[in-house]
């Protein structure tokens, strides 16, 4: 009979430690649930922020070619130059004519 009830003290304990121990591991997951959706919001917050950023980058370039292109000298087309030296030739030959 003692034998019996070591036995089953020993099977009550492991079942306790058990119990315990599960206890535990749902505590454990329950928070690393919710860590794992703060992480979820703020990877989806840095997403929203790198694509915002990544748009502002891209108007920048645009802006910054633009920028380039009319500092360059090349502000008229090559059609355009070769009006306005017609002008020129132009008015060259009537200020001649004059003289």
């Amino acid at each position: 009979m003692e034998n019996i009830e070591h036995v089953l003290r020993a099977f009550w304990d492991k079942t306790r430690n058990a119990a315990e121990l599960i206890s535990q591991l749902r505590e454990m997951n329950a928070h690393l649930v919710k860590r794992n959706e703060i992480l979820e919001r703020e990877l989806h917050q840095i997403r929203s922020e790198y694509a915002l950023r990544e748009n502002e980058l891209k108007k920048l370039k645009q802006e910054h070619a633009q920028f380039q292109q009319i500092t360059s000298g090349d502000v008229f087309t090559s059609s355009e130059k070769e009006e306005v030296k017609t002008k020129i030739r132009d008015l060259i030959a009537k200020i001649n004519s004059h003289l």
